[in-house]
């Protein structure tokens, strides 16, 4: 706080002078320096008052401090985790723009998030619950129909995962790396 009144006061100085900065060597005889070298040893004997640091740390460099932290602890407890093979394979634990779902409605959220975790309206998880005689995929019948089959490779949807997606056929870091919008376009024309 000291550092940026000092420099405010300069700043409003040179508005209306010209104002020169220099070193000055101690005991050199020039006037206001014998006062100023005593201010100074009495200021570094005394705590410091209020919340201000010792040494002043730019707020964006801890900004981006935290930032990294926060994505590299995110990081290692989304890959310490057990578990959770189908949601790591869709969803990475520090993606931009998710906050877009923050807008859907509760059922929007509910499918998009249901169909990247493989727990949505999937027969493989609906036959697990007792809900599916089957889990065979009901748009192509050539394999289960999981999260993994319907976003990557059931060749029943390569013309929808082109038109929301941007191709045919993708790998799980291509999902990853998709907008949210996207995401939610795709699971929505499905219509399950």
């Amino acid at each position: 706080k000291a550092v940026w009144e000092c420099n405010n006061a300069l700043e409003e100085l040179a508005k209306r002078n010209k104002v020169t900065l220099g070193w000055v060597l101690g005991h050199e005889g020039i006037q206001g320096n014998e006062e100023a070298d005593n201010l100074a040893k009495i200021g570094t004997g005394s705590l410091l008052v209020g919340p201000d640091p010792g040494c002043g740390v730019a707020f964006s460099y801890s900004k981006t401090l935290v930032k990294d932290w926060d994505r590299r602890t995110r990081s290692d407890n989304w890959t310490s985790s057990s578990g959770l093979r189908q949601s790591k394979m869709f969803i990475s634990p520090y993606a931009k723009g998710w906050s877009a779902l923050l807008d859907l409605s509760k059922e929007d959220i509910r499918l998009v998030i249901g169909m990247l975790t493989g727990h949505g309206p999937l027969r493989k998880h609906l036959m697990k619950m007792g809900l599916s005689q089957t889990d065979e995929c009901r748009l192509c019948g050539e394999a289960e129909e999981s999260a993994e089959h319907i976003w990557l490779n059931c060749p029943a949807l390569c013309k929808t995962r082109c038109k929301f997606l941007g191709a045919y056929f993708l790998s799980s870091r291509d999902i990853r790396d998709q907008e949210p919008s996207n995401l939610i376009g795709f699971c929505k024309s499905l219509r399950f």
